[in-house]
């Protein structure tokens, strides 16, 4: 069976029971105590008109540099006038699409009146939720579209899942912008994605640099070549962890056995030499594994609780298998758990390393600093293929980018 199947049968059961069917146990949505709905709506080459909405609270409207005034006096509001202590929340942007993100820039762009203390906030504010929200995992902007779509499938053609049909699938009766948190309430749950720590970290660290800026009434610094290359790194990064997050969900690895991203099969065991060395006998031969992968690998199936009995390693080879399948080799790391002889595994590319992550953009900070010119003297990197992350997949296929949401 392929993905693609899969997701079709999916939907098929979404349609005969006419709701919507889960991929994943957790909720794609961070732990959050402070968020803020927004919505914008922008009309060509028009100004931006805001639209926000606390917990419980009616709607408040603004248009061009009013909008952020009155985006900054919420986000104070809501912080309990602390917007710098240590115990100081970040407050998350709550939205239905990517065109209020897209507006957010715009509004974010505009310069503040001097000395008005809630325009700079607010101007932070929108250039913070724009910045933060090209990162997938971000616990600063949520779009709950985008949200919607990984953790449920509807029993409609793909593309045609419109804000309107995931409010009545998901019982959100409450219209306009104060509904969406009610639909946030929908998709929260106490069980959420694990290994998204350090783009969390992130965010309050962005988040608390921009304000504390704003607090001081400095402009924004225009961007450079070094933050610009460190501004992709750390979407990259970002992307990365957030693939790994999904693959730690038990329901989501099931789905990922048809798109190749997990593999079982089982075990025979080297012997000598070969001793650190096993070979798993897959039964499908579109696995995405490949050799030099490093992996992480557990005895049972794609939805056991691998903690307690989980190992990691290396793909040394990778060849057809004569029963059928492919053949994996993989080389245990030293003192590691290897599994016995005819045991059922399950195998997925490693997650990322946080704290690899942090010293590769600290090492490329570094060399951005140098005066000589530190591209034409390095060796030419080897080329690497990545895979699209789900996020700018549903970014590039939503019809409504240019629109309001």
């Amino acid at each position: 069976m392929s993905v693609e199947l899969y997701d079709a049968g999916m939907r098929a059961a979404a349609a005969h029971y006419r709701r919507p069917v889960p991929r994943l146990r957790a909720t794609p949505l961070p732990d959050t105590a402070v968020r803020l709905a927004v919505r914008t709506v922008r009309a060509k080459r028009g100004p931006v008109a805001l639209e926000v909405a606390g917990p419980g609270q009616t709607a408040q409207r603004a248009t061009g540099r009013a909008a952020l005034g009155l985006l900054g006096r919420t986000v104070v509001a809501l912080c309990g006038g602390d917007l710098l202590g240590d115990d100081a929340p970040v407050v998350c942007a709550v939205t239905a699409g990517f065109g209020t993100v897209e507006a957010l820039g715009a509004l974010g762009a505009l310069t503040p009146a001097e000395g008005d203390a809630d325009e700079w906030i607010g101007a932070a504010v929108a250039g913070c939720w724009y910045e933060r929200a090209a990162h997938p995992g971000t616990g600063l902007v949520v779009n709950l579209r985008a949200a919607s779509a990984v953790k449920f499938l509807l029993g409609v053609v793909p593309g045609e899942e419109s804000d309107a049909l995931w409010r009545a699938r998901l019982g959100v009766n409450t219209a306009g912008v104060e509904g969406l948190h009610h639909w946030w309430d929908r998709l929260d749950g106490a069980e959420r994605l694990r290994g998204l720590e350090s783009v969390r970290s992130d965010d309050r660290w962005l988040w608390r640099r921009m304000l504390g800026d704003a607090v001081e009434g400095k402009s924004p610094r225009r961007e450079t070549l070094a933050l610009a290359a460190l501004r992709l790194r750390t979407r990259c990064d970002a992307a990365d962890l957030w693939e790994a997050a999904l693959l730690g969900d038990p329901w989501w690895r099931r789905r990922a056995v048809h798109s190749g991203h997990v593999c079982t099969g089982t075990v025979s065991v080297g012997t000598g030499k070969d001793a650190a060395r096993f070979t798993v006998h897959s039964d499908r031969s579109d696995t995405r594994l490949k050799v030099g992968a490093a992996v992480l690998g557990w005895t049972g199936t794609v939805t056991a609780d691998h903690t307690g009995n989980q190992f990691h390693g290396e793909v040394i080879a990778v060849g057809p298998d004569p029963l059928g399948g492919l053949a994996l080799t993989v080389a245990v790391r030293r003192r590691g758990r290897r599994p016995a002889a005819d045991e059922r595994v399950s195998l997925m590319s490693a997650p990322p390393s946080a704290s690899v992550q942090f010293a590769g953009r600290a090492a490329m900070r570094s060399r951005y600093r140098t005066l000589a010119g530190w591209i034409g003297r390095t060796s030419i990197p080897d080329p690497q293929r990545r895979e699209v992350p789900l996020a700018v997949m549903i970014a590039a296929a939503d019809p409504d980018e240019q629109e309001t949401n």
